[in-house]
């Protein structure tokens, strides 16, 4: 399993990911570590689940570092906002804030659960209105008008 999570199809990596995280061997640790780092953010996300589900809080400063991509890959909240929460990541609680800026809902909501989880005290998601998108507004032309393209 251990040579599965360095294979070419990230889907064979995901799922040796997941698979290694149920055992507890150093050999299965080195591998997750290592594919915490992963240039699949969604395999480095999965490593950090499975870390998470092991205890493993040495590779604290990373998981947090790849919740910094969350604004821009919100695929990645529910795992590395669920990893940070169960590994009592107090120290991660001003990154998880800062998620509550995503216009992604899931993203605002995993981050709300985690801070629940890590304060005591129950975090509700606020709404975030989506950007407005250049000519989404755009009103119809007068009545009479004569479009021409050219």
């Amino acid at each position: 399993m251990v040579a599965a999570a360095g294979h070419a199809d990230a889907r064979v990596r995901l799922a040796a990911v997941t698979l290694l995280g149920s055992l507890n061997t150093p050999a299965s640790l080195d591998t997750l570590r290592a594919q915490l780092v992963s240039t699949d953010l969604v395999v480095a996300s999965a490593a950090a689940a499975a870390l998470a589900k092991l205890g493993d809080r040495t590779q604290l400063t990373t998981m947090r570092q790849l919740g910094a991509k969350v604004a821009l890959h919100p695929e990645l909240a529910g795992e590395v906002a669920g990893a940070l929460a169960a590994l009592d990541a107090k120290e991660a609680v001003a990154d998880l804030r800062t998620w509550f800026g995503v216009p992604d809902r899931a993203t605002r909501q995993a981050a709300a659960a985690a801070l629940t989880r890590l304060t005591g005290e129950a975090v509700q998601a606020p709404h975030v209105e989506a950007p407005k998108r250049a000519g989404a507004a755009l009103l119809p032309p007068p009545a009479g008008t004569t479009l021409r393209v050219t």
